[in-house]
């Protein structure tokens, strides 16, 4: 499998957006940290750990690979928000929006491989 560099699109409550590109190397296993950037193309060189400004921010879009699971992680730990890759393009593609997330500094956000991810 090939190396992915899919995106999210989080969305405030005031109508802000703010992308994050990750990367997946392919058949990534659990535990995985995926690389991410705000400023361009995630490479593997990337550090995972993001921050969204202020303000409260839901998952308006994402982008494959459409297999595995991941976990957004804060400061951290394992929060409460798991991701079916899947489930959630589905969602996005319909116009919801997926989760609740705290933007600031104080906040530091990385998607953690649940199962397998695939290319």
């Amino acid at each position: 499998m090939g190396a992915t560099t899919p995106y999210v699109i989080f969305k405030s409550r005031d109508g802000q957006v703010q992308s994050v590109n990750l990367y997946f190397a392919g058949g990534d296993a659990a535990g995985y940290q995926a690389p991410a950037s705000q400023s361009g193309i995630a490479t593997a060189t990337n550090n995972p750990t993001f921050y969204l400004p202020p303000g409260i921010w839901t998952i308006q879009h994402i982008t494959g690979p459409a297999t595995g699971k991941t976990r957004l992680w804060c400061n951290g730990q394992p929060g409460p928000v798991a991701l079916d890759h899947a489930s959630v393009i589905a969602m996005a593609a319909s116009g919801n929006t997926y989760g609740a997330f705290r933007g600031g500094s104080q906040f530091g956000y990385m998607f953690v491989v649940e199962s397998a991810m695939a290319a």
